[in-house]
């Protein structure tokens, strides 16, 4: 699922994700981890996701709702 737009629901754990990094330009990361954020004891509001990037460096982000995938690092965005 190389350069899917993460929108309306979390990824899977082994999808794949194109990434622009900073310095590395694009690149294809694979979802590692998928975390469910529970705000007030609601579920399903978001998602932590932790990605890792072909040289073995790891990028969070957070999905909330609908929204496309944000990074907590500046040096990360969806391609």
């Amino acid at each position: 699922m190389g350069g899917r737009r993460l929108s309306g629901a979390p990824p899977r754990v082994g999808d794949t994700v194109a990434l622009e990094v900073l310095g590395a330009g694009r690149v294809e990361a694979t979802v590692a981890r998928v975390d469910e954020l529970v705000q007030e004891g609601v579920r399903g509001l978001g998602w932590r996701v932790a990605l890792t990037l072909p040289d073995g460096t790891t990028a969070h982000g957070i999905q909330r709702g609908r929204a496309r995938l944000a990074f907590i690092d500046p040096r990360h965005r969806l391609a």
